[in-house]
């Protein structure tokens, strides 16, 4: 397996890288940052640690890609909000405008948006927070949602991407966690696909970090995060450092009060519990506290997972399990390939706007063509009333008084209009010489104003291709024939033969 998971360890609520931990299915490879006092130091650390993921990832057979990059859980909280709040920016104002000055007519400037507690419970770190919301939102319920300082990741998922390195998806530990050792999440994978509904009931993940000394625990369903925590550890006094953490009956205690809360504000009751990672020497053996935790937590199946380094197992798994969850404020940050994205839209729309003003500069020069020749004619037209009626010049419809104008001379001299009628009697006596041929029987003819229909009957179809061009070539005939059309009749062939006047009737 090429894939790798970094593990990025932080310390001071999560301001300053400490550590990063590239893993896979047979490695487990280490980087230590070197002590850091301003942001400065921090910003090297992140480009440091990039460069150090380059170089290892250089050898293996995906280079530019990195699969999972992995979050602690130092200064991340999770809390619950109310379902109708349950949205990252209108919490961000809430809690990062803990500090402004109360607007008028306000006590405490919290009237609005979420309460006091919210911005107690959620770390005031203005611009250096990212909130994601857990599970789905139900607006008459309590939703949770999960506060963790990014700054580090930022500046190190910039650096990589500056380097050509992809990295596919963000999570926490939280997150890995449901995926990896919720055993819904796998028996959701494998569903039989006519299976309509499969009940996964939640799950809770305890893990046991001694590294960080922390006991971090995850609610999931489907392998879906619901709910989150964590809570510190006493540590074994040992001649060796790091020494193990060790877990008492007090911790136990304290994970279960964490539970009851959540179950009260969100209505999740787990009814299975899996622990990963190994007992210290001192403390609770591994036995105890499954034990422990069927106390606290009655009717809930406990399971144990032994292992000496639980982070590493979790990541190892998420390797190879559906990806289910992602941190998404830093899994949806712009990368180099939005931004190249970005470009070429615009050069789109840039060459788009260009076409445009061509087109544009081309139907403006017809434009001043076609005034020049409206120009052309209203002077010709000027000229022509003027020489009829000068006073019709600025008539808007000369047409309709000229016509008026006429209309009233009829009327007081009683003279008509004369017509320009059709040539029927002429075209008829043209006719009459081209139908009378050998062979032509004429069986009807019709002639008006708008059309000339001729029906004739001819011994074959040759006859009738020469009786029409006889038809349209007679000389003198304002007739404009169509193609005709013959009719099988016995063993003759009825032939019909049409033609229109033209629009501009001739003189006669």
């Amino acid at each position: 397996m090429s894939d790798r998971a970094c593990y990025i360890q932080r310390s001071d609520r999560g301001a300053r890288l400490v550590r990063a931990r590239l893993l896979s299915e047979r490695s487990d490879e280490s980087w230590l940052a070197p002590p850091a006092t301003d942001a400065a130091g921090a910003e090297t650390s992140a480009i440091d640690a990039a460069q150090w993921i380059r170089d290892r990832l250089a050898d293996t057979r995906t280079p530019k890609r990195l699969d999972t990059v992995c979050l602690d859980v130092d200064g991340a909280v999770c809390s619950w909000v109310k379902g109708r709040e349950a949205d990252a920016e209108l919490i961000r104002s809430a809690v990062e405008g803990m500090g402004a000055a109360p607007a008028a007519g306000e006590e405490d400037g919290l009237e609005h948006g979420q309460a006091p507690g919210i911005a107690d419970r959620l770390p005031r770190l203005p611009l250096e927070v990212s909130y994601d919301m857990l599970g789905e939102t139900d607006p008459a319920s309590r939703a949770a949602v999960l506060a963790a300082p990014d700054a580090p990741a930022r500046l190190l998922m910039d650096r990589l991407d500056a380097l050509g390195i992809r990295v596919e998806r963000v999570v926490t530990l939280w997150h890995a966690l449901a995926e990896a050792w919720d055993p819904s999440a796998r028996a959701s994978a494998t569903d039989a696909p006519n299976i309509i509904s499969t009940d996964h009931p939640p799950a809770a993940i305890v893990a046991i970090d001694h590294d960080a000394a922390r006991i971090v625990w995850a609610w999931a369903q489907g392998g879906r995060l619901l709910s989150c925590g964590s809570l510190r550890l006493r540590r074994a006094r040992a001649d060796t450092r790091p020494a193990a953490a060790e877990v008492h009956e007090h911790d136990i205690a304290r994970l279960a009060a964490d539970w009851l809360g959540w179950s009260a504000q969100t209505g999740v009751c787990p009814a299975r519990v899996v622990v990963v990672g190994r007992a210290s020497e001192r403390g609770l053996s591994a036995g105890e506290i499954g034990t422990a935790l069927t106390r606290a937590w009655p009717g809930a199946l406990t399971d144990l997972v032994g292992c000496d380094d639980a982070v590493a197992e979790t990541l190892r798994r998420t390797l190879d399990a559906r990806h289910i969850n992602t941190f998404k404020p830093l899994t949806d940050r712009p990368t180099r390939a939005h931004r190249s994205a970005f470009r070429w839209s615009a050069l789109t729309l840039l060459c788009v706007a260009v076409c445009v003003g061509v087109l544009a500069a081309l139907l403006f020069g017809r434009a001043a063509g076609t005034r020049d020749l409206v120009a052309e004619q209203r002077a010709a037209r000027t000229e022509i009333l003027s020489t009829v009626d000068p006073s019709l010049v600025m008539d808007p419809f000369p047409l309709g008084a000229i016509d008026a104008q006429i209309a009233q001379i009829e009327r007081r001299t009683g003279a008509v209009r004369e017509e320009n009628p059709r040539p029927i009697l002429a075209e008829l006596e043209t006719l009459s010489m081209v139908l009378g041929a050998p062979g032509v029987t004429l069986s009807e003819i019709e002639v008006n104003d708008v059309i000339v229909t001729i029906k004739v009957i001819v011994p074959d179809v040759e006859s009738a291709e020469q009786l029409y061009g006889a038809l349209r070539a007679i000389g003198g005939s304002d007739l404009l024939w169509n193609p005709w059309s013959p009719t099988s009749v016995r063993d003759q062939i009825q032939v019909t033969y049409t033609a229109r006047w033209p629009q501009t009737r001739a003189n006669p």
